[in-house]
């Protein structure tokens, strides 16, 4: 006999959970027939810290995902490849929690993109719906993991605390931490709904677990959570008893999935909580680095709350660099559209008013920066100089986002 999830009658439940559908505007052509053009992305540990194979390229995924659910249904079927492919046991998502986290992220929006949007959910098979199930409760999980408030206080705070056993880690640090595992919950409440992701999370049984993911031949995640495939800076890993206990009665400070939306409004007013500036030390930079390379006079928005924080952080040392300024722009981006696609975004909240006038800001302030380029100084060294480049996805997310996303959002907020 077939061996069942412990979750799936509550993903059959979250199907019929999305609220009215929001009509987003058509995806620009030259963007996904960018992202229609690049290989295929993988996910897993054997792939460096980001877990993936090309991390600054992962917006095609999401990409494909959005153009599908907006209607066009010349991304279907490349965007099918690219969903089947990460079900494969050694190119699936980890749900390890932790750093990588924010690169899963998009991922996973793009799965409650897909779940929203019948010409592709039908077009899967129960099989490969059982193992997108099984992937995104390793992603809950993993995230709740790493940042519940029962394994965080003075005593444990440099324990190991990923599921790999990875140090490396907090969830109080930068929006590349913060973003990508915080925004677990978020996915969480996406995809299976509030209410059945803390009954999943209440009755979890990391044994058990394991098998289903052994069962499903899910190597990465299967890897991990056995406990295979410690990270190299594990200093022992988790036991069964202490997940259970950190996802059971989950909390972040005080937060469960069924604050979804305030999650997510606390993320953005950090991420792009800082004052706009052309570099550290009134632009001067440190040596050099940390600053923009051009264009600092003609700086729009100097002064205004809404730069990416990133751009003036601290790492052990300060840190302003145009890379990991990305790294929480990218994830927050997935983060709003699950719970836009899922019906669960507040366009009637005022605090999404505030939220959405500090993005504007932000994003203006990011693209320009990249446009002109910026010399990035982080970890106490100089980064060297970011802009838009072949390399990356900036210039397609930036399409993205003022042609696709942006008039949607404006349309929509009340």
């Amino acid at each position: 006999m077939k061996h069942v999830s412990l979750f799936a009658i509550f993903a059959t439940a979250a199907t019929a959970f999305a609220a009215p559908r929001v009509e987003f505007k058509p995806v620009p052509a030259e963007v996904l027939d960018w992202a229609n053009n690049e290989k295929i992305l993988l996910y897993g540990p054997q792939y460096g810290g980001a877990y993936m194979t090309s991390n600054w390229r992962a917006g095609k995924i999401l990409i494909q995902a959005l153009a599908s659910y907006a209607g066009n249904r010349d991304a279907d079927k490349p965007f099918l490849e690219q969903l089947r492919a990460v079900l494969v046991g050694d190119a699936a998502i980890c749900g390890n929690g932790g750093y990588s986290a924010q690169h899963e992220r998009i991922y996973t929006t793009a799965v409650i993109l897909a779940k929203n949007t019948p010409e592709v959910w039908s077009q899967l098979t129960t099989e490969e719906r059982h193992k997108i199930d099984l992937l995104m409760q390793a992603s809950l999980v993993g995230a709740c993991v790493s940042i519940n408030d029962k394994m965080f206080n003075d005593k444990t705070r440099n324990r190991a605390i990923t599921m790999d056993g990875d140090t490396n880690y907090y969830r109080d640090w930068n929006p590349n931490h913060r973003e990508g595992c915080i925004g677990g919950i978020i996915m969480g409440a996406a995809y299976f709904g509030p209410d059945e992701a803390i009954k999943f999370l209440d009755a979890y049984d990391h044994d058990k677990f394991v098998q289903q993911l052994k069962d499903a031949k899910l190597d990465n995640p299967y890897k991990i959570f056995s406990g295979e495939l410690p990270h190299k800076n594990s200093q022992g890993r988790l036991t069964s008893e202490q997940i259970n206990d950190a996802v059971h009665g989950f909390t972040y400070y005080g937060l469960t999935p069924a604050d979804a939306m305030k999650v997510y409004l606390g993320l953005t007013k950090y991420t792009y909580g800082a004052t706009v500036h052309a570099g550290l030390n009134d632009g001067e930079g440190i040596d050099g680095a940390g600053r923009i390379v051009s264009g600092a006079d003609e700086l729009p928005n100097k002064g205004r709350k809404g730069m990416l924080k990133e751009f003036n952080a601290i790492d052990g040392g300060r840190r302003s660099c145009a890379h990991y300024a990305y790294d929480g722009f990218r994830p927050n981006l997935a983060n709003m559209l699950a719970l836009v696609a899922s019906g669960q975004f507040e366009f009637d909240n005022p605090e999404w008013r505030e939220a959405l006038a500090l993005i504007k800001v932000g994003t203006e302030d990011l693209f320009y920066k990249l446009d002109k380029g910026y010399h990035g100084y982080a970890n106490l060294k100089d980064k060297g100089v970011f802009t838009f480049s072949p390399k990356f996805d900036a210039e397609q997310m930036r399409d993205l986002w003022l042609q696709t996303i942006l008039p949607t959002l404006e349309a929509n907020t009340k």
